[in-house]
């Protein structure tokens, strides 16, 4: 569905914000190691309208409510992560048997693991027209990619805004080591490299099974490419930064020139110890690395996602 528009002519000038209270109140920084929390309101009564509110983030939308007196607006808004801001999508709400998605058109239902990230704000809201009543929703998809993803409203003679937060994700950080030699860089130049996944990697420490801090990694991307009637090429790639996710997550950052695939080899220094240990970026999904210190045991998991990489 589209977003409301100034056909909103009924709309109230006050905005009950519904949804499910939360025990305590939502931190309202961002940690660039941890999953964002955006502030959601769920006692403030605010002196502007709902419609006022969502078209500041959907002017662009024809999204709109019935005419019938009878029907009320119930509005679904997302609250976006980071800075600047960006959401999540596909996403969807189910009120009863009634479901509308963002994207429109978007088939359902969603894939309840996979989340792409989207700086258009013409997405981040979703209405339903309801009579007066009290009705439980549910926000898809459902793991641990919005807050709350469950929750109750009551429809009581005028229009209602629930906010949703995306908490599924990190704002990211870039982790920066200084040994890798950059300048010894060599990238191809005739090759064309299909089928490439992901590769995130952790640190965790044997006595609390949390990630550690203050470790220094790098590594040596090799990726060779051989096509027939051309000569062979090999990549190589000097790699020292690393964006950091949710969990202790490490996603290696490649030159843009690069292709992000091929052999890598780490070391990670740790405490006086050096870690060396070799891994290959798979053609699809995401290969999930774990090193854990100071016993240099390494695990290792390949998940498939789709699209993205969601190592947890």
């Amino acid at each position: 569905m589209a977003r409301p528009t100034q056909s909103y002519a009924r709309l109230s000038l006050a905005i009950i914000i519904a949804g499910i209270v939360v025990a305590a109140a939502i931190v309202a920084s961002i940690s660039l190691t941890t999953k964002a929390s955006p502030v959601i309101s769920t006692s403030t009564v605010v002196s502007t309208s709902v419609k006022t509110l969502v078209q500041t983030v959907t002017s662009n939308t024809t999204e709109s409510c019935t005419d019938d007196s009878s029907l009320h607006c119930v509005v679904f808004q997302q609250l976006g992560a980071c800075s600047p801001e960006f959401w999540g999508i596909p996403w969807s709400v189910t009120i009863g048997n009634m479901t509308e998605v963002q994207p429109p058109g978007t088939p359902l239902p969603l894939n309840n693991y996979g989340l792409d990230g989207t700086l258009n704000s013409n997405l981040t809201v979703i209405v339903f027209s309801l009579p007066n009543g009290h009705y439980n929703f549910s926000v898809s998809p459902s793991a641990a990619f919005f807050t709350p993803t469950t929750g109750s409203v009551s429809v009581s003679g005028s229009d209602v805004l629930v906010q949703i937060a995306y908490t599924g994700t990190s704002c990211i950080a870039t982790l920066t080591s200084s040994s890798a030699n950059a300048s010894g860089d060599t990238f191809l130049t005739s090759c064309s490299v299909t089928g490439i996944g992901g590769l995130e990697i952790r640190i965790l420490s044997d006595s609390t099974g949390a990630p550690v801090s203050g470790e220094n990694i790098t590594a040596v991307d090799t990726l060779g490419c051989d096509i027939v009637g051309q000569p062979a090429e090999t990549q190589v790639a000097y790699l020292d930064s690393f964006s950091s996710g949710t969990g202790g997550w490490l996603t290696p950052i490649f030159p843009s020139q690069a292709e992000p695939g091929g052999q890598l080899a780490f070391t990670v220094a740790y405490q006086g110890t050096a870690y060396r240990f070799t891994e290959n970026v798979p053609p699809i999904g995401s290969l999930c690395v774990t090193l854990h210190v100071p016993s240099g045991n390494i695990t290792s998991t390949t998940v498939m996602n789709g699209s993205g990489s969601y190592c947890s």
